[in-house]
């Protein structure tokens, strides 16, 4: 666990790794702070296509690519970054695949 606090005193902070569905901007936006602070590591990522998947692994210089939300590995967290309509079907996938 990363014992550390924010500014406003919130923590600790519990995700050691952290996999990512729908890595476009407002995700990869977090990812690339979180990646230059260290904390929590990236795991997997997983977009639309094998192709946006592998750009922002390269991007990210972070994580790596998953085919698939069922054989995405388990992690402490998960950032569901695709559009507000996929979310529901997402979060039901994820918790179909036992994740």
């Amino acid at each position: 666990m990363i014992e550390q606090l924010d500014d406003n005193g919130c923590g600790p902070l519990a995700v050691e790794r952290l996999n990512i569905i729908g890595c476009g901007q407002a995700a990869s936006s977090l990812a690339k702070l979180w990646v230059e602070l260290g904390l929590p590591a990236i795991g997997q990522l997983l977009n639309r296509t094998p192709q946006s998947t592998a750009a922002a692994v390269r991007e990210l210089r972070s994580g790596e690519p998953a085919a698939s939300i069922g054989q995405m590995e388990p992690a402490d967290g998960w950032l569901i970054g695709t559009p507000d309509k996929q979310i529901a079907g997402v979060a039901e996938e994820l918790a179909a695949a036992g994740r």
